[in-house]
């Protein structure tokens, strides 16, 4: 289908005139001259799409009357939308969502129905519309966020043919042809020739399931074919469906498994899975297969666990110590727990506390004075209290290792607050007439660079030395920027030093790309930087930026091809779980 991707801007000059379906997938800032664009695209008999924003002036066209905006009131609450498969034809019967806080219509209009509820982690109907269907379009509570794919993808595909039902010889043709080859393969011939030649690596009887689910995808994709020239549509779509099902776990299974890899999750919730208790997370890691993972249990400016060093996250006192039930479950399951602390970042720390970091001048600045709301490196509180809720995690918990994030400024633009001017100028025993275009452009530009780094890689130093002495075997690793050197220069993270130096046990780029051809470059690159000094775990992005489980199968295989011998998938979500690790436990981990 002809498409196009425009602004508001866009709409407001009148880029709708001519289009059939607008989709607004995020657009807060609907003005009035937009909203007038689009009252003119549904009067003249166009369809329309939104996501959680939904002005006042497009309500009625949508058959709602107002809307209320809610945060979730315990973890999971939204974590899937069950679709009315009655109502629309193509739908699958549920989405996976896991949104935090969503806006819940007011129906108003008698043509207009509920087509998707949202489910709680339990599997508990929460009684709260998640989407709404209208004969003019159609309303979603929150955005679509990037994970199960496979499941959005057909509901698009059914509100597109239920909206534009002129469309759908076309949608069938289009989908059948997208679905008989598998993400990065041109068509089903070459998706079938590369899984045939990974056979002679797999032991007998997967070869048969392999042969086996191949043979299926034949079966659909002839049937497919044979109902689009019957113009029978959405049977063509289902078997379309069913080629690309046959086809996957074809190709799951086509992959060996390896022994002796490093295989971690990075786990973003200090609670894992919403709706498990981290018994059941583990658990179902180590039930497929893999052996570690690190979960972020700390802030800058907040902590999981009670801490004497950071404040506590409100929930821990209903929820108990994240890091003592995750440990107790590794230990349970066998998986190694590699703590995450992101570091100098104050997202998520209380309000009371940035308050007091900042009257005390602790915070960023950058090259215009305006403030950032993360810890100034170079103020020695700050590296002292990085250093100690650090060591804390270290003393209290037998853990396998302490994991550096955010090591690193947030950009080239920082920090240029007082502090660092002062205590960049004891330094270097001067004093510095143009602060900061002196130290940015001028003599002093690559005394500040070194002097930057440092300010990094001396909390990097002193976290691992110290750790190594109260927990001897504790491994210290890093999730860190994938372009070296640049990094070195703009976020001043030069890990490679940190390599040199001994400072790290394992590191982890975070490689996420939907390229398999861009990751494999980067690999590569970081290869040869490491040079088999420490293992190199290359981080791949299954929820960042978002990957099918083939294409994370497909990194993973990338990763072996190169002698890389582990890997690490950001992020354990309820997506990981249900479709990745499944997927992944057919063959490459198996």
């Amino acid at each position: 289908i002809e498409f196009g991707v425009i602004d508001d801007t866009d709409v407001e000059s009148g880029a709708l005139s001519s289009c059939q379906l607008a989709i607004f997938p995020y657009n807060p800032n609907i003005s009035e001259q937009e909203s007038q664009a689009i009252e003119k695209l549904v009067h003249r008999g166009g369809k329309i799409i939104l996501f959680y924003h939904l002005p006042e002036p497009i309500r009625p066209l949508l058959g709602i009357a107002g809307e209320t905006w809610m945060r979730q009131e315990y973890e999971g609450q939204f974590a899937t939308i069950r679709l009315d498969q009655q109502r629309m034809e193509g739908l699958p019967p549920s989405i996976v969502q896991g949104s935090w806080n969503v806006r819940i219509p007011d129906i108003q209009d008698g043509e207009t129905s509920v087509l998707g509820e949202w489910i709680d982690a339990d599997g508990k109907p929460t009684g709260i519309p998640a989407i709404t269907l209208h004969p003019n379009g159609v309303f979603m509570g929150h955005v679509l966020l990037p994970n199960d794919l496979s499941g959005k993808q057909k509901m698009m595909l059914a509100l597109l043919g239920h909206l534009l039902p002129h469309y759908r010889s076309t949608l069938a043709t289009s989908v059948l042809n997208k679905m008989s080859g598998l993400e990065g393969f041109p068509d089903f011939k070459g998706s079938e020739a590369f899984i045939k030649s990974n056979l002679q690596n797999i032991p007998a009887r997967q070869q048969k399931e392999v042969r086996k689910y191949l043979n299926g995808a034949r079966r659909s994709l002839k049937n497919g074919r044979k109902w689009l020239k019957a113009q029978q549509f959405s049977s063509a779509l289902q078997q379309a469906y069913e080629v690309r099902e046959s086809l996957s776990q074809a190709y799951y299974r086509s992959f060996p498994s390896r022994q002796g890899e490093f295989r971690a999750v990075w786990c973003h919730s200090a609670y894992g899975i919403p709706g498990w208790s981290w018994d059941k997370s583990i658990q179902e890691l180590a039930e497929h297969g893999f052996n570690a993972i690190v979960p972020n249990m700390l802030w800058a400016g907040l902590a999981y666990y009670p801490s004497d060093v950071l404040p506590t996250a409100d929930e821990i006192a209903e929820r108990g110590d994240q890091i003592a039930q995750c440990l107790s479950a590794c230990r349970k399951y066998g998986l190694q727990m590699h703590v995450w602390k992101v570091n100098w970042n104050l997202s998520r720390a209380p309000a009371e506390f940035i308050d007091e970091l900042r009257q005390q001048g602790r915070l960023q600045r950058d090259r215009n004075g305006e403030e950032i709301v993360w810890l100034c490196p170079s103020h020695p509180d700050n590296f002292k209290l990085e250093q100690e809720s650090m060591l804390e995690v270290v003393r209290n918990y037998a853990i396998d290792g302490i994991h550096f994030d955010y090591i690193r400024y947030p950009h080239r633009n920082a920090c240029y607050c007082d502090g660092c001017r002062q205590r960049f100028e004891r330094s270097i025993d001067d004093k510095i007439r143009s602060w900061p275009e002196e130290v940015i452009t001028g003599k002093y530009r690559e005394a500040f660079g070194d002097w930057r780094r440092e300010q990094i890689t001396r909390l990097v130093r002193s976290v691992s030395e110290a750790a190594r002495k109260i927990r001897p075997g504790i491994q210290i690793s890093a999730a860190v920027f994938r372009d070296y050197p640049n990094c070195r220069e703009t976020v001043g993270q030069d890990w490679e030093m940190w390599i040199d130096q001994g400072y790290l046990d394992f590191v982890c780029p975070m490689d996420y790309t939907a390229d398999n051809r861009q990751f494999t470059r980067w690999v590569t690159n970081q290869k040869q930087i490491v040079d088999h000094r420490i293992p190199l775990y290359p981080g791949i992005g299954a929820s960042a930026p978002g990957l099918l489980p083939e294409q994370v199968i497909m990194q993973v295989h990338q990763v072996r091809k190169l002698g890389v011998k582990g890997f690490i998938i950001f992020n354990y979500d309820p997506a990981l779980a249900q479709e990745h690790l499944p997927a992944l436990h057919f063959g490459v981990t198996k």
